[in-house]
């Protein structure tokens, strides 16, 4: 079997359901999600990002939710909680106090803070003085925080140095999170098991276009063209399911505006974007030869819709993150 019959073989009954059932507890929580959010300010240029589990908008949707969980991250890494129930604090747990301290040499306290507490803006003072030369735990991440900074900036000539326009993550409310699919394809081949796509972009100005991006660190290649085809066959088959809509819904958010009902086209296309140094252009190039070999399709049909994957690389430098040539097609 190649890599497409692979995946698709893992797409049950089962698998449809879970699928479903995230979108309609990410449907269900956004409104919690979204009141949650304007009670707390985080400056734009801040060393602290935002981030959002799938999970914590599962536990938003539920009808005796009392508050929402947002996770603290600094370079990729998570460094605290903040919490908004009636009022939001920042909490750090005894783990994070010691990760905090092993990867970035900084001392937090653990406990929980209101936000706007001395602790709280002595904690977040902490990591906008903290050294930018220690070692993030997993240095992939740090260039998924990166690269989603870059994401979020204002349209003009400053995205990624000019190289890349109208582009923008598909978190809610400017809000990253790791977009679920219920097959892994971590190792570069489909397994039983949930996977998350690094980036989910919309493209273009009336943001029409879906782009996979599988996002590696400098000098690092490791399956990442089939990562990207994998969690691209994933999104087709999610978007052609019966809950299909409600995930087309879901990537449709703009900023602060949730659409009430989106069909998904009978023809679509997806992009799997590999990110990654120039040094790994043979790399590329191998595994562009052997999606042709194994005869890897770039069609999905399902359900009476036509899904076309199309293939691209992303080379980033990993100082400027400016795109040489933007997003280039490869054709097996």
């Amino acid at each position: 079997m190649n890599l497409y019959e692979e995946t698709k073989k893992l797409w049950t009954p089962e698998t449809e359901k879970l699928a479903a059932r995230w979108a309609r507890e990410m449907l269900d929580g956004l409104d919690a999600v979204k009141k949650a959010r304007k009670r707390f300010r985080i400056p734009r240029k801040s060393r602290l990002r935002l981030y959002l589990r799938l999970s914590e908008v599962g536990k938003a949707s539920k009808p005796e939710a009392s508050r929402v969980v947002f996770s603290l991250r600094h370079r990729g890494q998570e460094v605290a909680k903040l919490s908004v129930g009636k009022t939001p604090e920042c909490e750090v747990t005894s783990e994070l106090e010691k990760s905090n301290a092993k990867y970035f040499g900084v001392n937090t306290t653990v406990g929980k803070f209101p936000w706007r507490s001395r602790e709280a803006t002595e904690f977040r003072q902490t990591f906008e003085e903290a050294p930018s030369g220690t070692k993030a735990c997993i240095p992939e991440h740090e260039y998924e925080s990166r690269i989603l900074e870059e994401l979020e900036k204002k349209e003009g000539a400053t995205k990624f140095g000019g190289t890349v326009k109208y582009v923008r993550h598909c978190g809610p409310f400017d809000i990253p999170i790791q977009f679920p699919v219920p097959v892994s394809g971590n190792k570069g081949v489909p397994e039983e098991e949930r996977g998350n796509i690094d980036i989910l972009v919309r493209r273009g100005r009336g943001g029409l276009r879906l782009s996979v991006w599988e996002v590696k660190s400098p000098r690092k290649f490791a399956k990442a063209l089939a990562q990207a085809y994998i969690y691209s066959v994933c999104l087709a088959l999610m978007l052609r399911s019966k809950a299909g809509p409600d995930w087309y819904r879901l990537l449709r958010i703009s900023r602060n505006k949730v659409p009430r009902k989106c069909e998904v086209p009978p023809n679509l296309t997806l992009e799997a974007v590999v990110v990654v140094t120039r040094d790994q252009e043979d790399e590329v190039q191998e595994a562009l030869r052997e999606f042709k070999d194994n005869h890897v399709p770039l069609e999905v049909k399902h359900r009476g819709g036509t899904t076309t994957i199309t293939l691209h690389v992303a080379y980033y430098d990993p100082v400027s993150l400016k795109i040489s040539g933007g997003l280039l097609p490869l054709v097996p």
